[in-house]
Parts: structure tokens; C-alpha cells; sequence
């Protein structure tokens, strides 16, 4: 036999160790280079659409009216060089439809022509999408312009694209997510192959030495292993690599919806180069050498208990420290590494000294082995069980972190969707006008108006929300801050204590402002803080009532009452929030034709508008959840296959109870009681763990990446869930281990029978 032949003869005797590692590393790699496909392609999309948008410069009214098709007929007619884009919202299936004109891109030949891919959606002239629209579904006409273009008429001006925010720290931060995601795969995907492979050298070790006693030298036994390592990477990591594409292509649809809802950047599909295989394979290659780098390097690990203590306790309380003290995402995501290895560290080295203290402690001597048989299993599963932990605790953190965002956003939509429909004002009428006709409708039982702007301030531009600040529909709105007048301290709505909605209302039409959580972060203002705005030609400086929620926006926002607003400053958008006395969405709407004199009526149910953004947000978790799923489930497969192997070894043990007298159902009862306690010590382990990861990404992560915090939510429901699911794990394990560990009847009776040399039986009875 060769060497290579003597080698691999191990997995011809424990196959279930070449399944392991295969299945480790498919489906490893198919989620890491699936997820980072993802990721590059939304680099991609966001580097595209930021050079699309760049100096990115549109033509207003200077009369406030929004501009429409006739505007850009003039211009072109006046031989201004401006290009439109009709955007027609239509509802699925049909989706966005998108109307251009070809011929006059031709003008921006020697410019950078705008780019009308940040908006995903269906291209077609814009006379048919037009024609398509007509008062069926809303639209919205952006008239292009070089910043640079003369000849334009005096009631025209140019801005740069209102209502465009700088998405670029919001996107590196959702980017960022996706890495941690990737790299947390890594980790525990690491952590599984060495266990593998650590337990199978630990197997090979007598047929090693037996090898080398018979001429094979260490250094031709290191290269047959580098080449057998090298062969598991190519076989398992190339198959993940193709399911990873596909992983991609699955999530590319709900991706595409998340980049378009949050950042209206659309997913570019990228051909597969030859870097978008060479990185993953390159990682793949940096977690087989780490697997292998004891045997490789001669490095044996340190055997010092104390020493090994410290090092774990200080990695542990130098992640907490880095999560507490350094305010970047960057930081963040170091510290939780850190606190991973330091508790994985913790509890691969105190699980056994617990249980082997409980050995000793224990008066029964089946009792006190059944202590350290455990005690010697998780020395020896100490890595995959290491990876359940850490998969265990991101699952938890992740479904807290996902149902209590959906509980807190679905209050936040209910809040601030007040009324039954959202109407947007005819262009051509009066807003007054318009108010006066749509309040006398007899199905109107109450209303406000908002008006929707941009101002400067010295933290640069933010978007203004004008609105009527005596409203009923604004009273159920909670703050997460206010300064109350005559208070001395800051009323908190996330600590749970009730906020005075109707002071800060008041406050409000007295003059003051509120601000978005978003704007109070970025900038470390607070309620009772004064900010100054620039409204056109008008600058007021304003206290802070209070400061609102605001999930799912970029964009620093300021709400003031419709009172503070100039005359002379044009809006970009003027819409009602009505609540219905009686009558349907439909009647309302012919009725609000006739009042008005337009067809021109566009009018959203607020339910459909709630709809929209929550399949946007379930969108935006759907893939987090997803991948720490699979993670989970990774890791339990792999820690079951490495428990089958290691229970098989040791099967000799259990069966030596029943040599001793057990019953055979006593000695399943045994290892049924070993597997459930295995996994399930380590699942209630895993969830401080999951507690403190949750908190984190609530408390500091969320708030660095997206500028809005969560209250913290604890789902003890879930985690008797993951510790089920655990259990089962250890379950399955007892029950397909059972028939491995039954002796029949005849061995039992053979090895209870006293042994004789050879022949003295015989001649004993012969004589």
C-alpha cells in the first residue's frame, strides 16, 4: 500500500469524519461567498449609483409648483438643455415604469448624463408612461440639468436633486453588517474543520507513529497531509462555491428590494470574474491552514490551566471594554470578537472543571463516571461545541434584535399613518384652496396638512416637515425624549415612562421644533437645544420640544409648525392626512375629483403604504435571519457528526456496563441522559451570551449603523426554542449511537466468562 493509500484508509474507516469535513466546508463556503457576492454587488451598485448622482443638478419652479411635462416641452423649445425622468409607481405585478427621452440625452453626449438606473423599474418613453399612468397611479417628473447650462428663464432655477441625501455612511454601515455575517460564518466554519480534523489526527496518531517507525519521515507524512487538506478545500469549497451562486441568485430578488427601499439603489447582476471565486477560495485556504497548523508547525498548545485562564478572562473583559469605549462600527465588531473567543475560551476550559468537581463531590461511582465521561467528551468536542455556542447566541440576538424592531416599527407605522388615506395636492390648485374643499367633504371627519421641504443649517441641509400642529390625527405620537416646560428633567418614552404629547404640541405651535433621532444622534443635540434653520431668505433660530423615532431614514428631519414656514418659500411636495367618516377609499377619491375640478387626484390607503413598508423591513432582516439560521444549523450537524464519531470510540465504555451488570436500557438511559446534557449545558451557556449580543446590537451597533436605536426586548419564548433544539441534537445523537453500544447476550456471557490458558479446559475435564 502507499502512503497516500495508508493515509486516506482513516476515512475509509470512519466515514463519517470525510462527510463531516465535506459538508463543513460546502456549506461554509456557500454561505460565505453567497453572502459576499451579495455584498460586492451592492458595492458595485451603490459605487454606480453615487457616480450617477454625483453633482447631480435638476430644475425647479419658482412659483413652488412641481414641475411637469409641459416645463420640460417649453425648455427643450427653448433650447435648454434638460432631460426628464417620469417615474409611475404602479403596484405589483407591474411594477415602477420609468419614462425618458432619448433624444434629448444627446445633449449631455459630452457631459456625464444622469443616470436613471438608481431607480429600478421599466424603461419606456416617456409619452407612453405618461399615457400609462394616466390618473390611475401617481407620478413624479424630475427635469435633468448641467449646473452649468445659460439661456434658463427667470421663473426656472436650478438645485442640486432635492430630496437626495448622503447615503454613503448609512450603505458602508449595511455593508459592514453583511462582513460581520461573513465573518462570523468564518469563525465558527473554522472552528468546525479543526475539531474535525484535530479528533482525526487524534485518531491517526498510533497509525502515524507506526509509519514513521517503519522509514516514513514526518516531513513526507506533513506534505501527504498538505496535499490531503489541500484536496477536502478544492472538493468542498468548489461545490459551496457553485451553491453559493446560487444562495446569491435566490437572495438577489429580496436584496434588490432592500437596497431600492432604503437607498433607492437598484442590484446590479455582475458576470462571475475571476476575483469573485479567488476570494472565497482564498479564505477557504486561510481556515484550512489554521486546521491544520498544530500538525504542520509541530506547535503544540499550551497545557497551563492558569495561564490559559487569564488569557481568557482578559480577552474576555478587553472585547467588553472595546465595546463600551469605542464609538465606530469597526470597534464594535472587534470588541464582539474579542468577547466570542474569551467566552468560548471560558467555557471550554470551566465546563470540565465543573464537571469533574461534580465527580468527585458524587457518591455513587456510576454517577460520579458518568461526570467525567462528560467531563472527557467536551475536552475532546471543545471547538464544535464552541461553534453551536457562538451560532446559538446570534441566533438569539438576531431574533431579538428582528421581532423587536418589527413590534416597535409596526407601533411607529400605526403612529404616524393617522387617517385612513394619504392624498397628494393638485400642483394647479391653491394649497388653501384645496384644504378648504377637502375638509367641507361630508366622509372627511378630520385632516392636517404637511408640507415637505429643504433647509440649511450649519450641520448642512435637512429635510423640514411643516404641519399643522393642532391636529387631532398627531396626538397618539411618542417621543423618545422632551423637554418639558417647567420640568426640570427629560421625560424618556423608551425607559417607559408616558411623554406629554400635548405640551409638545403646544410647544410646537408656540415656535419650537422637533427633531428626528437620527439628526440628534449625528450631532449630539437633545431636546431643550436650540438649532437654527435657513429657510430661503428666512433664518430662525428654534428650541428643541422633543426628539421622535424616525426608523428607516438617513436623513436628518426637522418638523415645525406650518405657521413658521415663509410665504415665499416654494415646498416640493403639499399632501393631507384624512381620516374617513364613512365611504370607501374609491368614493372618496370621486369625490375628491369633483371638489377639487381634477382628475389629477392621487390618493395612497395607508394601509397599502404600511404593506409596502413592511415587506421592505421584513426584506432588510429576511437575509440576516437566514444566514444565522443556516449557521445554526451548520453548527449542529457538524457538532452530531463529530458526536457520533467520538461516542463510537468510546462506545467501549458503555458497553462495559453492561458487562458489569446494567441492563441494556439502563445503558441507553446513560447515554441518552450524556447527549441531552452535552448540547443542552451548552445552549443554556450560549444564551448570556445571546443577551449580551443582543444588547449590543440594539444599544451600539444599531444606532452607529442606522442612527435609531430599539428599546431592549429579551424572547425567553425563543430561547427555551434554541434550548429544544438543542436537546433534540443530543437525542438524535443517543438514539443512533443505541445500536452500536448493544452487546448481545453471547458477548455479554463471553466477556464475563473466566478466560483459560489454551487446552486446560479440556484436559481438566479429560482427567
Amino acid at each position: 500500500m502507499t502512503l497516500s493509500g495508508a493515509l486516506l484508509s482513516h476515512y475509509r474507516r470512519h466515514p463519517l469524519q470525510f462527510l463531516a469535513l465535506l459538508l463543513i466546508l460546502l456549506i461554509a463556503t456557500a454561505l460565505w461567498s453567497g453572502v459576499w457576492s451579495l455584498s460586492q454587488q451592492a458595492r458595485a451598485s451603490f459605487s454606480a449609483s453615487d457616480a450617477a448622482l454625483a453633482q447631480r443638478h435638476v430644475v425647479l419652479r419658482n412659483d413652488g409648483v412641481p414641475v411637469g411635462v409641459s416645463d420640460f416641452v417649453r425648455l427643450r423649445r427653448l433650447g435648454v438643455c434638460v432631460t426628464p425622468q417620469l417615474v409611475v409607481e404602479r403596484p405589483a405585478p407591474q411594477g415602477r415604469l420609468i419614462g425618458i427621452d432619448a433624444f434629448s440625452l444627446a445633449c449631455f453626449a459630452a457631459q456625464s448624463a444622469p443616470n436613471a438606473r438608481a431607480h429600478p423599474g421599466v424603461f419606456v418613453d416617456i409619452g407612453e408612461a405618461e399615457a400609462i399612468a394616466g390618473t390611475r397611479w401617481p407620478t413624479r417628473l424630475t427635469l435633468f440639468i448641467d449646473q452649468t447650462t445659460s439661456g434658463l428663464p427667470s421663473d426656472y432655477r436650478i438645485e442640486q436633486q432635492p430630496g437626495t441625501v448622503a447615503t454613503e455612511q448609512l450603505a458602508d454601515s449595511f455593508l459592514l453588517n453583511l462582513d460581520a455575517l461573513c465573518a462570523l460564518v468564518l469563525l465558527i466554519s473554522a472552528l468546525l474543520v479543526r475539531s474535525v480534523f484535530v479528533l482525526g489526527m487524534t485518531q491517526r496518531e498510533a497509525s502515524l507513529v507506526l509509519l514513521q517507525r517503519h522509514g516514513v519521515t514526518a516531513q513526507r507524512i506533513r506534505w501527504h497531509l498538505v496535499v490531503e487538506i489541500t484536496l477536502f478545500a478544492l472538493l468542498g469549497g468548489g461545490l459551496g462555491l457553485v451553491l453559493g451562486r446560487v444562495l446569491a441568485r435566490g437572495f438577489a430578488a429580496g436584496f434588490d428590494q432592500v437596497l431600492s427601499g432604503l437607498f433607492s439603489v437598484s442590484l446590479y447582476t455582475q458576470t462571475a470574474s475571476v476575483l469573485s471565486w479567488l476570494a472565497p477560495l482564498l479564505m477557504l485556504v486561510i481556515v484550512m491552514i489554521w486546521a491544520v497548523a498544530d500538525r504542520l508547525f509541530e506547535h503544540q498548545p499550551s497545557r497551563h490551566k492558569p495561564a490559559q485562564m487569564t488569557a481568557a478572562w482578559l480577552t474576555l473583559a478587553t472585547g467588553v471594554g472595546v465595546v463600551l469605549l469605542l464609538p465606530s462600527l469597526t470597534g464594535q465588531f472587534a470588541g464582539i470578537a474579542l468577547v466570542l473567543a474569551g467566552y468560548g475560551w471560558l467555557t471550554t476550559l470551566n465546563l470540565p472543571l465543573l464537571l469533574e468537581r461534580l465527580a468527585r463531590r458524587s457518591a455513587s461511582p456510576l454517577l460520579s463516571w458518568s461526570w467525567s465521561e462528560v467531563s472527557a467528551m467536551v475536552r475532546q468536542l471543545a471547538l464544535p461545541l464552541a461553534a453551536l455556542q457562538f451560532a446559538a447566541a446570534t441566533v438569539i440576538a438576531v431574533h431579538a434584535l428582528v421581532a423587536t424592531f418589527e413590534s416597535t416599527f409596526y407601533q411607529w407605522l400605526d403612529q404616524r399613518l393617522q387617517g385612513d388615506v394619504y392624498v397628494q395636492a393638485p400642483p394647479a390648485l391653491e394649497r388653501q384652496t384645496a384644504r378648504q374643499r377637502l375638509a367641507s367633504l361630508a366622509s372627511v371627519s378630520a385632516l392636517h396638512s404637511v408640507l415637505r421641504g429643504r433647509a440649511q443649517s450649519r450641520f448642512g441641509s435637512l429635510d423640514v416637515m411643516a404641519i399643522e400642529s393642532a391636529s387631532p390625527l398627531l396626538r397618539r405620537w411618542e417621543f423618545l425624549s422632551t423637554a418639558v416646560p417647567g420640568d426640570t428633567g427629560v421625560a424618556d418614552a423608551s425607559a417607559g415612562t408616558p411623554t406629554d404629547g400635548d405640551t409638545v404640541w403646544r410647544a410646537v405651535a408656540a415656535g419650537q421644533v422637533l427633531i428626528n433621532e437620527q439628526l440628534s444622534r449625528r450631532h449630539g443635540l437633545a431636546a431643550g437645544n436650540a438649532i437654527t434653520l435657513t429657510l430661503g431668505t428666512t433664518t430662525m433660530t428654534a428650541t428643541i420640544a422633543a426628539v421622535y423615532a424616525d426608523y428607516g431614514r438617513p436623513a436628518g428631519e426637522v418638523v415645525i409648525d406650518q405657521a413658521l414656514w415663509p410665504e415665499n418659500w416654494p415646498y416640493q411636495s403639499s399632501s393631507f392626512a384624512v381620516r374617513l367618516r364613512s365611504g370607501g377609499v374609491e368614493s372618496f377619491q370621486q369625490q375628491l375629483a369633483q371638489a377639487w375640478q381634477t382628475s389629477d387626484v392621487k390618493v395612497r390607503d395607508n394601509e397599502a403604504i404600511r404593506t409596502l413598508a413592511v415587506r421592505i423591513f421584513d426584506q432588510t432582516f429576511a437575509l440576516t435571519r437566514a444566514i444565522s439560521t443556516m449557521t445554526l444549523l451548520l453548527a449542529g450537524v457538524a457538532l452530531l457528526l463529530m458526536a457520533l464519531t467520538l461516542f463510537a470510540s468510546r462506545s467501549w465504555y458503555y458497553q462495559l456496563l453492561q458487562v458489569w451488570g446494567l441492563s441494556a436500557t439502563q445503558v441507553r438511559g446513560w447515554l441518552i441522559r450524556h447527549g441531552l446534557l452535552l448540547t443542552g449545558a451548552i445552549a443554556l451557556i450560549a444564551l448570556p451570551l445571546g443577551v449580551f449580543l443582543t444588547w449590543v446590537l440594539v444599544a451600539r451597533i444599531n444606532p452607529l449603523a442606522f442612527g435609531w436605536s430599539l428599546p431592549m426586548a429579551t424572547y425567553p419564548g425563543f430561547w427555551l426554542m434554541i434550548v429544544a433544539l438543542s436537546l433534540a441534537v443530543g437525542l438524535v445523537l443517543a438514539v443512533l449511537l443505541a445500536p452500536q453500544i448493544a452487546l448481545s447476550p453471547a458477548s455479554i456471557r463471553r466477556s464475563t466468562e473466566p478466560h483459560h490458558p489454551s487446552g486446560t479446559g479440556r484436559e481438566k475435564k479429560a482427567g
